[in-house]
């Protein structure tokens, strides 16, 4: 049998790449409205596409981030502003992103695992299918961001914000959320014995599905059956019914 821990570490190695040629194919040049502050990377990526991608990103202020399946390991991208940029399907495991702006940021199936992300804005940011395996969130704000189907297991929303996003079918087994905010947020996802919710408050609709060591679903909590499991764990978290949902 398996440690919950060990389930949790199990596969969070690094995303394999999917066709990123399909992905590209009519999505070209994103133009944004606004022009970027001078910023330059603390660190460029070890990987010469990724590294002459963002050079030219640097170069063109008015055009979004297109590194759609591009590998980004080894960068230092703290404080950017990564605003609309198109990472779907790319690797950023292990890469400092502190502080960096991402809003309404493409990174669906894109490799977060390990990253830094403390007091990132992921505001209308869509994650969906991403992997954020010991990833820290710190402080991040996800508001209004879609996280559906999504590995976190491990890592730490500490203080996050998941002000009306909707976070479905989210995997949270040993991930630690104390202190972070719900709002009017769609919350269907997984814990298990290691997850920690000390100081998390809000109000959630949806569900949490409690995980044993064996990583197969023991129960699901629901409605006041949930507020009080929270409750016995330090959290202040009011489960909202469908007909009071805002």
């Amino acid at each position: 049998m398996m440690r919950s821990d060990d389930h949790a570490a199990a596969g969070c190695g690094h995303l394999v790449g999917k066709d990123r040629n399909a992905i590209e194919q009519g999505v070209g040049v994103i133009m944004s409205s606004g022009r970027r502050d001078p910023w330059r990377p603390a660190q460029l990526p070890f990987d010469a596409e990724a590294a002459w991608r963002l050079e030219a990103w640097l170069q063109s202020p008015d055009e979004s981030f297109n590194a759609i399946g591009v590998d980004l390991r080894g960068s230092d991208l703290s404080g950017a502003d990564l605003s609309e940029a198109w990472l779907t399907y790319a690797v950023l495991s292990s890469v400092s992103l502190r502080g960096v702006e991402l809003h309404r940021a493409h990174l669906e199936a894109a490799d977060l695992s390990d990253a830094d992300l403390t007091g990132a804005s992921l505001t209308r940011t869509t994650l969906d299918d991403a992997r954020l395996c010991r990833t820290r969130l710190d402080g991040a704000d996800l508001s209004s961001s879609s996280v559906y189907d999504v590995d976190a297991r491990l890592s730490s929303f500490r203080g996050a914000r998941f002000v009306a996003a909707s976070v479905e079918r989210t995997d949270f087994c040993g991930a630690d959320l104390s202190d972070a905010v719900l709002q009017t947020t769609a919350f269907v996802v997984r814990f298990d014995a290691q997850t920690v919710v000390d100081g998390l408050q809000g109000a959630m609709s949806g569900s949490v599905s409690l995980v044993g060591e064996d990583g197969e679903m023991q129960r699901e909590l629901r409605g006041v059956e949930l507020e009080q499991w929270f409750a016995a764990r330090g959290a202040r978290v009011e489960v909202l019914t469908p007909r009071a949902r805002l």
